[in-house]
């Protein structure tokens, strides 16, 4: 599997044998799979380059964090749309 870029906010999926990215903006993360087990651990970088383990207390804040977010912006929408207002949908 080829590491890739997903999205827009400099988080990355792979494999944990992929070599990382380097060269990236701090505070990016990977998100890596062991295919044998099927684990995922989580990286950050704190200077671009080198990346560290995430701790799992730090993990789950950020994803609750990022769920909150995504749920809100969908009852905003829903909100829009009962009043009556134009709602854009993005891709």
């Amino acid at each position: 599997m080829a590491v890739r870029k997903v999205g827009t906010l400099n988080r990355y999926v792979g494999l944990s044998d992929d070599v990382k990215p380097t060269g990236v903006p701090i505070g990016s993360t990977f998100l890596a799979r062991d295919p044998a087990s099927g684990v995922h651990t989580m990286y950050i970088t704190h200077d671009g380059n080198n990346w560290v383990e995430k701790k799992e207390e730090d993990v789950v804040p950020e994803l609750l964090a990022e769920v909150i977010s995504e749920l809100r912006a969908i009852r905003r929408g829903h909100e829009l749309h009962l009043w009556g207002e134009e709602v854009t949908i993005e891709d």
